[in-house]
C-alpha cells in the first residue's frame, strides 16, 4: 500500500531549496508518482513518457490556433514528469547513472525541440528565411548558455575529485551565498552583470519559455517567441559568458568552496 500524499512527499520530495519550477512542479508531480507506484512502471520508463509528452506538445505548435495553446499545456506537463522520474527512484531506491543520464538528456529536449518547431512553423507561414535565422540565434544562444553553467559546475566539481560525493549538492547550495558576497568586492561592474543575469534569468529557464510560448500562441502569433528568443537569447548569452569568466577565476570563491566542503567532511 502507498503511502498517502503527505507522508509520501515526505520519502520521495527534496527538503533542501530547490529552483522555484521545481517546487511548483512538485505540487502536482505528486499525484502522478503515487498513481504510478501503484503500477511496474520504472524511472527510467516515467523519463521516455514525459519525452514523448513533450515531443507532443511541440509538434502541437505546427498546428492552427487553439492547439498551439494546447501544445504549451503540453510542455507544462512534460516539466512536471521531469520530477516524477526522480520520485519513483527515490521511493524504490533504485536511482542509477543511467537514469540521470536519460534525465539530463530530456531536459536538453524539453529546452530545445519547441524552438525547432517553432522555426518550421515561421518559415511555412510567412515562407521568411528571417525566422530561420531567429530560430538558430534562440537554440544556440540558449544551449551555449547551459553548457557554460554545467562546464562551471563540471570545473569546480573536478577541483575536488577526491570528494565527489558531497561536491555537487554542497557547490549548489554554497556558491550562490559565496558569488553574492564576492562580487560585491569586484567592481560596479560585475555587480551590473550579476543584477541583469537576476533580472532577465528567469525567461530562459523552461516555465519562462514555456508561458511565452503560451502567450503568444493566445495570441495566434507564435512566431513572436522566435523574434523575443532570438534577439534576447544572444545578449544574455554574452553577459552571462562575461558574468561567469570572471567570477569562475576568483580564487576566494573556489577556496571558500573547496574550505567548507572538506571541513564538512572531517
Amino acid at each position: 500500500m502507498v503511502e498517502s500524499i503527505k507522508d509520501l512527499r515526505k520519502i520521495v520530495q527534496k527538503k533542501k531549496k530547490e529552483v522555484y519550477y521545481l517546487r511548483y512542479s512538485r505540487i502536482f508531480s505528486i499525484y502522478i508518482t503515487k498513481l504510478f507506484l501503484y503500477t511496474p512502471i520504472t524511472p527510467n520508463q516515467a523519463t521516455l513518457l514525459g519525452i514523448l509528452i513533450t515531443i507532443t506538445g511541440s509538434l502541437l505548435l505546427l498546428a492552427d490556433f487553439p492547439y498551439p495553446v494546447l501544445g504549451g499545456f503540453f510542455l507544462i506537463l512534460g516539466l512536471i514528469f521531469d520530477c516524477v522520474d526522480g520520485e519513483i527512484a527515490r521511493y524504490r531506491k533504485s536511482s542509477s547513472l543511467k537514469g540521470a543520464f536519460i534525465d539530463d538528456l530530456s531536459f536538453y529536449l524539453i529546452e530545445t525541440l519547441p524552438f525547432a518547431t517553432l522555426t518550421l512553423y515561421a518559415l511555412y507561414t510567412y515562407n521568411n528565411y528571417i525566422f530561420v535565422l531567429l530560430g538558430l540565434s534562440s537554440l544556440f544562444s540558449l544551449m551555449m548558455t547551459r553548457i557554460m553553467v554545467e562546464r562551471r559546475h563540471f570545473l569546480l566539481s573536478k577541483s575536488v575529485l577526491e570528494d565527489r560525493q558531497k561536491i555537487k549538492a554542497q557547490i549548489y547550495k554554497k556558491s550562490n551565498k559565496i558569488i553574492n558576497a564576492g562580487t560585491k568586492k569586484t567592481g560596479n561592474f560585475l555587480l551590473l552583470m550579476k543584477w541583469f543575469y537576476g533580472k532577465v534569468y528567469h525567461i530562459f529557464i523552461l516555465p519562462g519559455i514555456v508561458s511565452i510560448i503560451i502567450i503568444t500562441s493566445i495570441f495566434r502569433h507564435q512566431e513572436h517567441t522566435l523574434i523575443i528568443y532570438g534577439i534576447i537569447a544572444p545578449i544574455f548569452l554574452l553577459i552571462s559568458l562575461i558574468y561567469q569568466f570572471y567570477t569562475i577565476e576568483n580564487d576566494k570563491f573556489l577556496n571558500k568552496i573547496l574550505k567548507s566542503i572538506k571541513n564538512k567532511g572531517n
